[in-house]
């Protein structure tokens, strides 16, 4: 097995380039995915409320026909 030799070795600084760069790429995509993510549950708030008002309102004209 031959030995590994440090003179071909990647440089530090494209390393650290590198790195920084991926981090930055999964931080933007997390904050799409956190930004998404809200927007579905403010969604999800608003027709759980549409349906509950409709509910409300059939309740109402059952108990108005009943009397």
């Amino acid at each position: 097995m031959p030995a590994a030799r440090s003179d071909a070795s990647t440089p530090i600084s494209r390393k650290i380039s590198r790195l920084t760069e991926s981090r930055d790429l999964w931080k933007t995509k997390y904050r799409m995915l956190m930004t998404r993510c809200r927007v579905l549950e403010n969604q999800v708030r608003a027709v759980e409320a549409s349906r509950n008002q409709w509910r409300q309102k059939f309740r109402d004209s059952q108990d108005l026909k009943k009397s």
